[in-house]
């Protein structure tokens, strides 16, 4: 790559490189004023167009925002280098000069790195050359395999590349990139979980389906799985599948059925004499629980979307005030519902049973390692919340009769107005009684009427979803000083 002297070059000759990886120069009205006062103090890099050609025009690698503000200062030429970098030496010069002063977005950065790609650079000589680890290049490698329209139309939001990292879960390209349009809302989550589940359960049905033949499993017709004959053994959650689950039905007489969450594993009962059931109370029992098992997954993603902003938050002087609150609010709960013992519980995760007082005072150091993260995590362990944290009747031969969850209404008003979680529309719709699985097809006239929502569907979040936070702050006030009131 050789270079010569500067000399000066008029700006009509001089073209922005159509490769360039920074697609936005940004304003640069104040680089303009200092152009006109001092003049252009560092050299422009140029390629020239027709190397033959003595009036060739010449394309910028070095220097378009100099160029652009230069234009805008009325200059009519500007000192550059010419050098005869091959198309792959220029590309890398780009990169490599926007990237040393993080001028570069993600988006930018996982285009610089596909051309650089295309032009036969492996991942290791990209990274050798940008000075990034291989493993950021091969993630912006596929961020770049995503839709380029659509990434730009994106770019603009708040995007970390927590969230492309959580898009790559998702297998199929075209899911990844109708998710993808989502991306930095507050139903990014909800849609990859969905659409995670979504994929676990078309690969465990394709999985399981040579297993089940092999072992004479049963297939579920009709639902047949709700008489009497039929006991149920086993639920495997599509997003745990694993082909060896079913290893241990590969003797006896066993049924199975794909359900809207998981397969479902079922033993064969002795025969009982009973008289036969209508086949509308058959149907009647296997659509409430098809609407049980399609509220349960939404209750298990909206869990998992608290849960995860919660592992996000970092105590701080901020939010002392709204962590406090939580405990509060989080003992208060915990002491109403469960007795002394289970506070020892909150360092021991899931089900496990109580362990010894040094094992828990072990348990205790490894969480407290890291207050920041360990103080969030230890508040949220108070409220006890789970997937079978819901807002309707637990009866499972019972249509799904909204219930307001008090509780679960409480820790959404913390998350919300403390730390500005932001509730996907699915949540909203379950906590305030307002999705349409909890109207009953077969018994419409039984959905919530206004005197019952009044009385305690939804006090706590509006069916507007506009005015959820400021009837929040209606009902419980904001804590200006972090005290708790003796109201709360």
């Amino acid at each position: 790559m050789g270079q010569t002297q500067i000399t000066y070059i008029s700006v009509e000759k001089l073209i922005p490189h159509p490769e360039n990886p920074r697609k936005d120069i940004g304003n640069v009205s104040e680089l303009a004023d200092s152009i006109r006062a001092k003049g252009v103090l560092q050299n422009l890099t140029v390629v020239p167009v027709d190397p033959a050609d003595p009036d060739t025009s010449y394309t910028v690698v070095i220097g378009h925002r100099r160029l652009t503000a230069a234009k805008q200062a009325g200059l009519s030429s500007l000192p550059c280098v010419i050098s005869d970098m091959s198309y792959q030496e220029q590309i890398e010069t780009m990169l490599l000069e926007n990237m040393q002063r993080n001028d570069l977005t993600v988006y930018e950065q996982a285009l610089g790195f596909q051309q650089l790609s295309l032009l036969g650079a492996d991942v290791a000589e990209i990274a050798d050359k940008t000075g990034f680890s291989q493993t950021t290049v091969r993630r912006r490698l596929k961020i770049a395999e995503l839709d380029h329209d659509t990434l730009k139309e994106v770019s603009a939001r708040q995007i970390s590349i927590g969230d492309f990292d959580r898009l790559n879960e998702i297998d199929d390209s075209d899911k990844r990139n109708e998710v993808l349009k989502k991306i930095g809302t507050n139903d990014f989550n909800y849609a990859v979980n969905a659409a995670v589940r979504e994929q676990a359960e078309a690969r465990c049905k394709k999985e399981a389906a040579p297993i089940l033949r092999r072992y004479h499993i049963h297939k579920m017709e009709g639902g047949e799985q709700y008489s009497q004959k039929w006991k149920q053994v086993k639920q495997i959650e599509y997003t745990d599948w694993k082909p060896e689950a079913l290893d241990k039905y590969a003797k006896g007489d066993y049924g199975y059925a794909f359900s809207y969450a998981h397969l479902d594993i079922y033993e064969k009962q002795k025969a009982v004499k009973a008289p036969p059931r209508p086949q509308a109370e058959i149907d009647r029992e296997k659509y409430i629980a098809e609407t049980r098992e399609k509220l349960e997954a939404i209750a298990a993603n909206a869990y998992a979307l608290r849960k995860d902003f919660v592992d996000g938050l970092r105590m701080t002087e901020k939010n002392m005030s709204g962590m406090i609150r939580g405990a509060y609010f989080a003992i208060l709960y915990a002491s109403i519902r469960y007795s002394a013992d289970t506070v020892r519980s909150l360092l021991v995760p899931g089900n496990e049973p109580i362990r010894s007082y040094d094992q828990l005072l072990e348990e205790a150091e490894k969480k407290f390692a890291d207050r920041s993260t360990a103080v969030p995590a230890m508040i949220y362990a108070g409220w006890h919340d789970s997937k079978e944290n819901i807002c309707w009747s637990t009866y499972r031969r019972e249509f799904p009769k909204f219930q307001r969850n008090k509780a679960l209404d409480k820790l959404y008003e913390w998350l919300v107005m403390e730390f500005n979680y932001e509730l996907s529309d699915e949540e909203l719709q379950m906590i305030s009684g307002t999705h349409p699985l909890y109207v009953d097809k077969d018994k419409p006239a039984d959905a919530p009427t206004e005197e019952e929502w009044a009385d305690g569907a939804g006090q706590a979040f509006s069916p507007d979803a506009d005015d959820d936070l400021d009837r929040l702050k209606e009902m419980y006030g904001e804590a200006d000083d972090g005290e708790v009131s003796d109201e709360e």
